[in-house]
């Protein structure tokens, strides 16, 4: 099942990636009340950036490490309430 499933994919030039910590980061900044506040996102960022020379951090989601940063981001700046009701 799983050859068939991988020759389809191949037929059609599909390829799967697995979602990365920036991918979901941009998907909650789109989210928060902060979307264009350029020093949040830049400073949420440069956090989520920081995990990636840490190695104890690939045990984390890249959701859990995006959403994080944002978090923060937020606080650090008090820039109000953390999450907002749609994330």
């Amino acid at each position: 099942m799983i050859d068939m499933e991988h020759q389809i994919l191949d037929a059609v030039n599909f390829e799967l990636t697995i979602p990365t910590a920036q991918q979901f980061h941009s998907r909650f900044m789109q989210l928060s009340d902060v979307e264009d506040d350029f020093v949040a996102n830049v400073f949420s960022c440069y956090l989520l950036e920081l995990t990636l020379v840490d190695f104890k951090m690939l045990r984390f989601r890249p959701s859990l490490l995006a959403s994080a940063s944002i978090y923060l981001a937020k606080k650090m700046l008090r820039r109000g309430r953390p999450f907002t009701a749609e994330m």
